[in-house]
């Protein structure tokens, strides 16, 4: 069975997560540093894990539009759409993924200079896995 790509895109970090096979629970994958490197490292967890369908955050202005990540997002997710034949590209408002991280991870007493280059990927996760509760009418 196919699983699902996370993505929370940035121009300096991206972060990537992963569903399980039943597409029920997401999971922090990997933080891609800079964009070179980032095609190449979907084009192999594509192939890994047979993943037929991305999920890719957007961020969005309080008035609804598209911010400048959220512009290029959008681009990114054309981009793969027409680089990756069969997959499929949903992309889903973010809506403070990474405020959420860091908010949880100093609620748990964790100093956020130690998870910096980490928070990506827990915020791909967090996309990804909200994106799974709504396919399942929100429940867990």
């Amino acid at each position: 069975m196919a699983r699902i790509l996370g993505i929370d895109y940035g121009k300096v970090r991206t972060g990537l997560a992963i569903s399980d096979e039943t597409e029920t629970l997401a999971r922090a994958l990997q933080v891609v540093e800079g964009l070179s490197n980032l095609e190449k490292e979907v084009k192999v967890i594509i192939e890994l894990y047979s993943i037929d369908k991305i999920v890719l955050g957007i961020s969005k202005k309080s008035d609804g539009s598209l911010g400048e990540i959220g512009e290029l997002s959008v681009k990114f997710g054309d981009y793969l759409k027409n680089k990756f034949d069969n997959i499929q590209v949903d992309y889903f408002d973010e809506a403070m993924s990474t405020k959420e991280v860091e908010q949880y991870l100093k609620d748990m007493g964790m100093p956020l200079k130690r998870y910096k280059k980490k928070i990506d990927k827990y915020a791909a996760e967090v996309i990804l896995q909200y994106y799974l509760n709504g396919q399942r009418g929100g429940q867990l």
